[in-house]
């Protein structure tokens, strides 16, 4: 596996048009491993998204498999794998 630095997570999601498999710690401490992708504008009902702020580690996804969209603490997650590739993800 390689190594990718916290600080640079957001922009290889970001860089992505395919779908990722990303692992992190929940709020209890359990792993979570989601099939996800982003920009699916499937079900949007307008609005403002309130989660995503300059100020915080959080990223809206779709969840492949609950079809249905998700927050993903960045600062929780621990590997990815993302265009083929697998990423430990480090401080």
């Amino acid at each position: 596996k390689m190594e990718l630095k916290r600080s640079k997570l957001s922009a290889k999601i970001a860089e992505t048009t395919k779908e990722y498999m990303v692992a992190f710690k929940k709020k209890d401490g359990s792993t979570r491993y989601m099939l996800a992708k982003q920009n699916v504008k499937h079900d949007l009902k307008g609005g403002k998204n309130t989660v995503e702020k300059d100020s915080n580690d959080y990223l809206t996804t779709f969840d492949m498999e609950k079809e249905g969209y998700r927050t993903i603490n960045l600062a929780t997650v621990t590997d990815i794998r993302i265009d083929g590739q697998n990423y430990k993800v480090v401080s």
